[in-house]
């Protein structure tokens, strides 16, 4: 596992992006994946927008 000084390190910015859209099945993984990790107090206050145009 990476430690915090390695993130920073190594820590890149893109400015480039792909144009090809997203499997929706992968979309959907990746919500639940963020879903289900912890929040403040449990509130899991979650809102998710499915919009390609944002």
């Amino acid at each position: 596992m990476m430690n915090v000084f390695d993130g920073i390190r190594t820590m890149l910015a893109v400015r480039n992006y792909r144009t090809e859209k997203i499997p929706a099945e992968v979309v959907t993984r990746i919500v639940e994946a963020g879903r289900l990790t912890g929040s403040s107090r449990n509130q899991q206050q979650w809102d998710f927008i499915g919009s390609p145009a944002i």
